[in-house]
């Protein structure tokens, strides 16, 4: 999960997606991108770290899942905005190259976990997808204020 998030910002950053999603959204300030990237990417690197302790439990693991239901919905994010728009939407590359083959040997990993309900696994699929839609919704809000 952090090596496809790290990869991720790389991409959406040395490919401009603050100036994309301005054009095709509502301001997006690079500044205030790279903040909550910043964010996020220590976030990302400590539920990685967390996920990999053998006495984690199931809850990284599983929040791992949904994290992964939200990079494999925002790569197909990605690649419609590129069809859409005619234009390549930063973040595409990874998301098609990382996120998506990733998802499902992640998906099984966490479900053969024995202490991983099917019920709880469902539940955090839902909401990184859910999550998900939220951060879209983001792009909708200006932020130059």
């Amino acid at each position: 999960v952090p090596v496809q998030w790290l990869a991720h910002f790389a991409d959406e950053w040395l490919l401009g997606f603050p100036g994309w999603a301005t054009r095709h959204f509502e301001p997006l300030p690079e500044p205030f991108w790279v903040s909550m990237m910043s964010v996020i990417t220590v976030l990302m690197v400590t539920l990685g770290w967390a996920a990999s302790r053998p006495a984690a439990g199931p809850g990284p693991r599983l929040a791992c899942a949904g994290v992964q239901m939200l990079f494999f919905s925002n790569a197909f994010f990605h690649l419609i905005t590129t069809v859409v728009f005619g234009e390549y939407s930063p973040g595409t590359a990874s998301g098609m190259l990382l996120s998506v083959p990733l998802a499902v040997p992640l998906w099984r990993a966490v479900l053969r976990e024995a202490d991983v309900k099917r019920s709880s696994f469902a539940t955090a699929l839902v909401a990184g997808f859910v999550f998900h839609a939220l951060v879209l919704l983001n792009l909708l809000v200006d932020k130059s204020g």
